[in-house]
């Protein structure tokens, strides 16, 4: 089945939020893609004289403290929406709180917390992160001053050369999780070196006419590095394909391949900055390509690709996760599609 249009299941997870205690919060996070109707769970803090929901900036719900759950409806087709809880306070005080639904990397949260500025030439801060997995990032990136920081992993700190008294420093981190997962945050430093913090917004780009496409001028030749995601159709005999490469699926063979074309093959993405698969099934995994090795990602194709899939195939899902995970990338980056020569079984929702 080849869906026209396709529509996503979505898992909503309830977490502890991630703000300061008695602060109102959106307690519902739904991993990956999400559209029709969501049940939005709310945390209105500790005293409210009134709040309101609202998605896109239109009021939707208006929650309680007896009644926290609001049925939203995000529509048929998949959008970037953005949910906001606005809760009056006993005293007339306003809070707020928010959360992206469908934005490409923003799956778990990232937040820079940087320190007074010392009196010293390098200032430094600490990253914070939230993933609704509770895993811990396996990359970690920040840039300020034009260049790529180190970070401790062991205290999630980090230094680099303080702006001119006066100046001021744009400070960008990024996490990528496990799963392919990401969350990026962006600090502008003041006199005092504190940050106030700025969430990188989506832009979405429409062709304006059949036929032309809103990226041949909006593409920059100074983003260095490219990123791929695969999704491989479990009806591909691979076995073949891997007999004729002269390797038998393991991720650790080392052989040499059979011909120039596969030579070709086999370092095309080798020096990828990221190269990840996404599992065609009902779990849509994000699989890292490059856990092995980078020099190995050949064998790990094979590995995954012969590996045996939980459900019936969704292939048409598993490119939307594809798509999700390779959008937020900060470099060029490509969904890469498989398929057999027959009519491919797609059980996609």
């Amino acid at each position: 089945m080849r869906p026209d249009k396709l529509s996503f299941c979505v898992l909503a997870l309830v977490v502890a939020a991630s703000t300061a205690a008695g602060a109102p919060s959106i307690l519902t996070a739904p991993v990956g893609l999400v559209n029709g109707e969501l049940q939005v769970k709310v945390d209105l803090g500790v005293s409210s004289a009134g709040a309101a929901l609202y998605l896109d900036g239109v009021e939707v719900c208006s929650p309680t403290p007896t009644s926290t759950t609001c049925p939203v409806d995000l529509g048929p087709e998949l959008h970037v929406h953005l949910l906001e809880l606005v809760v009056t306070g006993s005293d007339g005080s306003v809070e707020r709180a928010e959360r992206w639904l469908n934005r490409p990397g923003h799956e778990a949260d990232l937040e820079i917390e940087l320190a007074s500025r010392p009196i010293g030439n390098v200032c430094g801060g600490r990253l914070a992160w939230t993933d609704v997995h509770g895993q811990q990032p396996s990359v970690l990136e920040v840039e300020a001053a034009g260049e790529h920081i180190v970070v401790l992993t062991k205290n999630r700190t980090f230094g680099y050369p303080c702006a001119a008294i006066g100046g001021t420093e744009i400070v960008a981190a990024a996490a990528v999780f496990p799963d392919g997962r990401r969350a990026s945050s962006v600090a502008l430093t003041g006199d005092s070196g504190r940050s106030a913090g700025a969430a990188p917004q989506p832009v979405v780009l429409e062709p304006s006419s059949a036929g032309s496409s809103p990226c041949t001028d909006t593409e920059s030749e100074d983003w260095q590095g490219f990123e791929v995601a695969f999704v491989l159709d479990p009806s591909v005999d691979y076995a073949t394909l891997a007999s004729l490469s002269g390797r038998s699926g393991a991720a650790s063979e080392t052989e040499d391949s059979a011909g120039p074309a596969w030579d070709r093959a086999s370092w095309a993405f080798s020096d990828a900055d990221r190269l990840w698969y996404v599992r065609p099934d009902s779990t849509l995994l994000r699989l890292d390509g490059f856990a092995e090795s980078r020099e190995l990602w050949f064998g790990t194709f094979f590995q995954i690709a012969s590996s045996p899939l939980k459900t019936p195939p969704r292939l048409a899902d598993a490119v939307a996760t594809a798509g999700l995970a390779a959008g937020a990338a900060p470099r060029r980056r490509a969904v890469v599609l498989v398929l057999g020569d027959g009519p491919a079984t797609d059980r996609s929702r």
